[in-house]
């Protein structure tokens, strides 16, 4: 009997365990909480885009499975020597078949790649805009406070009744500016939303801080070189001019229209390479510039952070008031806010530029 009460308790302390890992993702207050890249999967396994994708490309094998019996059913009377309109109507739809099922595919990869960035930036938005709003509050507190001493200044006559107009115009303006970014917040949540796949009044918890890591680039030609070989609507323009070249042998069409197809699609080739090749080092720079910003803003947030302390200090000696504290607490969450905000468009670029290079942007791991 014992035995049996053992193994009863082992039994309802694993169900414990399990329960609390089932229940891991909520938050008491009932709002789901989510990782980044939690948010990245959901987003991608409940996605109509790509799900539709996929059926797209399933009926691009089947076109080109079609144009295959095309080829394999002409009848055996046309196969013979000479020109054959029919042999090569069918090659030529099996070129064009086969190249749109390359591309169907390739769209797949292509959309989820696209949703994974759209997920990341505006989780990262949320994010900033959640430390613009605690900004934002210290603000507000310190406009209220401000306006408090100035009611009893002007009931004892310290001050007078016009400068009060100043003081309710600082305060109106902090609670718009805190009521602005409330409403930016919603509609970046409604933006996640639509992503994740939910209702767009429903809300998630954000857990991760947005994400920030220099950019290690060791060869930044190489980088260019592997944005361009990676990149999917250069690759189209390539099957083209490939197709172009191909139609070039076929008697059915006028051979000095082809040879002007194909130096269209050769310059619109170079063109899309020269363009991305610009992208990608621009976006390098900008990059190391906002790593730069960021060294400086560091030190603000320092300097604020001892500007706070001092407050502190000699305001539990008496010779400062309760509105220096509050001021330098704006100060510094106005600092720390700086800060996140280049953090947030350095992660946003660095996200773009490893996308454009075709590495992971996701912080769990690093392609080579």
């Amino acid at each position: 009997m014992r035995k049996i009460g053992l193994l009863l308790l082992f039994l309802v302390i694993l169900l414990g365990f399990a329960t609390s890992n089932a229940l891991a993702s909520e938050l008491p207050d009932g709002l789901q909480q989510l990782t980044l890249v939690e948010a990245v999967d959901m987003a991608i396994k409940n996605s109509d885009e790509i799900k539709i994708q996929e059926e797209v490309a399933d009926k691009a094998w089947d076109q080109r499975e079609r144009a295959v019996d095309n080829i394999t059913f002409i009848p055996a009377g046309v196969r013979g020597g000479g020109y054959v309109p029919q042999a090569e109507a069918a090659y030529s739809g099996l070129l064009q078949a086969d190249l749109n099922y390359q591309i169907q595919r390739k769209e797949i990869q292509n959309k989820i790649d696209k949703i994974t960035l759209g997920v990341y930036e505006q989780y990262c938005k949320i994010r900033n805009l959640e430390k613009k709003a605690i900004s934002l509050q210290k603000a507000l507190e310190e406009a209220e406070w401000n306006k408090k001493i100035a009611r009893a200044q002007l009931s004892v006559g310290v001050m007078a009744p016009p400068a009060m107009v100043g003081v309710d115009a600082l305060l109106q303006g902090a609670q718009s500016e805190f009521k602005a970014v409330e409403e930016e917040l919603n509609k970046a949540h409604v933006e996640l939303n639509k992503f994740l796949g939910i209702k767009a009044n429903e809300r998630v918890r954000l857990i991760d801080s947005i994400p920030y890591e220099t950019l290690v680039v060791d060869d930044l030609d190489h980088d260019v070189d592997k944005a361009v070989k990676s990149n999917i609507d250069i690759w189209k323009a390539l099957q083209k001019v490939t197709i172009e070249r191909k139609d070039l042998s076929f008697l059915s069409k006028p051979y000095d229209v082809e040879e002007h197809d194909i130096d269209i699609a050769e310059m619109s080739v170079s063109e899309a390479k020269k363009e991305l090749q610009k992208q990608v080092r621009l976006l390098y720079y900008d990059i190391k510039s906002l790593e730069e910003a960021m060294k400086a803003a560091e030190q603000g947030v320092l300097s604020a952070q001892e500007a706070l302390r001092v407050e502190k200090l000699k305001y539990e000696v008496g010779i400062a008031s309760k509105g220096d504290v509050l001021a330098a607490e704006k100060n510094l969450e106005k600092a720390e806010y700086g800060l996140t905000d280049l953090k947030f468009k350095h992660s946003v670029a660095a996200a773009n530029y490893l996308n454009l290079v075709g590495k992971n942007i996701l912080p769990m791991s690093k392609d080579a």
